[in-house]
């Protein structure tokens, strides 16, 4: 097996599981419908979902174009792929036990929420874990397939950090105190306190 073939049924199994991760409490009846979400952000979850994490890897891993294959180092290789390994398999395991700790409190940001600020298990490391998961998972993605198009998470680091400001600012409105002394502790990057 060439190691370029090993890159891309990396992030194929990577991709899959991301999604099968996202809509598995989905189809469990573990999200709220949507209420009060704006549709900016819903249009900005849709866009994002549909370039960053399944077009443009898409054509990276079916080889389309070979506009699309310049590589980011042609030396490190094996560097980039474990490097990117390691972060996907991060943000899966953020994602997951963001799910799994909320169960069926999940809803879509800015509907009313359950009256509990969860701030234990994986949200003792970071208060965002789904959102900072599946950033780190598309980040891994792009190193695996060792592609210069890992530019176009920027624009999803973008939307995350507005949705991330738009969320905090309807935890503090909700959960005052509390809240600030949370956020004092925890950070968004996980284990880093900011």
């Amino acid at each position: 097996m060439d190691f370029i073939f090993l890159q891309k049924i990396t992030a194929v199994i990577f991709l899959f599981l991301f999604f099968s991760i996202r809509f598995l409490w989905t189809y469990m009846g573990g999200k709220r419908k949507r209420v009060k979400v704006t549709k900016e952000i819903i249009g900005g979850r849709f866009w994002i979902t549909n370039i960053v994490y399944i077009f443009l890897p898409f054509i990276l891993i079916f080889d389309f174009s070979n506009l699309f294959n310049i590589r980011i180092f042609s030396h490190y290789h094996f560097v980039l792929y474990l490097i990117g390994v390691l972060s996907s398999l991060f943000g899966l395991i953020l994602m997951f036990m963001a799910r799994f700790h909320r169960l069926k409190d999940w809803g879509y940001m800015g509907d009313d929420t359950g009256n509990i600020l969860f701030t234990k298990g994986v949200y003792s490391i970071t208060r965002h874990p789904y959102y900072m998961g599946a950033l780190f998972l598309g980040v891994g993605v792009y190193l695996v397939l060792n592609s210069w198009l890992i530019l176009t998470m920027f624009p999803a680091f973008l939307f995350v950090s507005k949705v991330i400001k738009k969320e905090d600012d309807f935890l503090f409105d909700k959960f005052d105190g509390e809240w600030m002394n949370y956020k004092k502790h925890v950070g968004i990057i996980p284990f880093l306190g900011f």
